[in-house]
């Protein structure tokens, strides 16, 4: 059936991170997801917050399993820091029905519920469902770069089956510099634009995530990217040799 089939996006097999703490069900999930065509990957260090939000933030991942019920820590509060600066999809997984529960993690940016014992077509639906709308979501947000796709509705960078993951600053940063391709873009602009956004940054962390910026284009686009413009701003341009 077609729901058995993993949701491709741009070639590149969707990526689904698992945070779930117990073994058995983490397994049962992961057979299920692979079992789909899904690339499954998996979190096992529930130690604190800090290291699993750093391990989300180095999975690469297009949608997050994330389980409430984590031990000794809180689903809700791991959700509540991912939101701060990704906008991953997240479906979560919970025992608890109680609508009170769901709707205060829907109000800390969860896209979906599917709660246990899980059902495996039923998961699979959901999972489509919520990568189709972020995929509909995204259409108007992809923009062509030095032979890559950058999706900032995922914060995302592809190229040659690769991804590179952006931050919110960046993503905000980059959308301006891509709007005024070749033209400088003042620093006030983009100030201007993050505290829009809500994003309360100084003049020195602006420029520390400009630079953050820079080095992830470089990668792909070759040196001097975004050129700086002393005095004036930044100007993004098509390297002439990417690596």
């Amino acid at each position: 059936m077609d729901i058995f089939v993993g949701f491709r996006y741009n070639r590149i097999m969707a990526r689904i991170l698992l945070i779930e703490d117990e073994a058995a069900i983490r397994r049962m999930l992961s057979e299920i997801l692979v079992g789909a065509g899904y690339d499954v990957a998996e979190l096992t260090d529930f130690g604190n917050l800090d290291d699993l939000n750093r391990g989300v933030e180095g999975s690469g991942a297009d949608l997050i399993l994330l389980d409430l019920g984590l031990a000794g820590l809180s689903g809700l509060e791991l959700l509540r820091r991912l939101r701060q600066n990704s906008d991953i999809p997240v479906i979560i997984l919970t025992g608890e029905t109680a609508e009170a529960k769901e709707l205060l993690a829907m109000g800390y940016g969860a896209d979906d519920f599917v709660s246990k014992p899980y059902k495996p077509e039923l998961l699979l639906l959901r999972i489509r469902a919520v990568l189709r709308r972020t995929l509909e979501r995204s259409r108007s947000d992809i923009y062509s770069f030095a032979g890559a796709k950058i999706d900032l509705a995922r914060g995302v960078i592809l190229h040659q089956d690769h991804r590179t993951h952006l931050t919110k600053n960046e993503m905000i940063i980059l959308r301006q510099l891509l709007e005024e391709r070749g033209k400088i873009v003042s620093r006030e602009t983009l100030m201007t634009e993050l505290w829009n956004n809500q994003e309360y940054i100084n003049d020195n962390a602006l420029t520390v995530n400009v630079s953050r910026l820079r080095t992830k284009l470089e990668k792909i686009a070759g040196k001097n990217v975004i050129e700086t413009r002393k005095g004036l701003g930044y100007s993004l341009v098509e390297a002439e040799h990417g690596e």
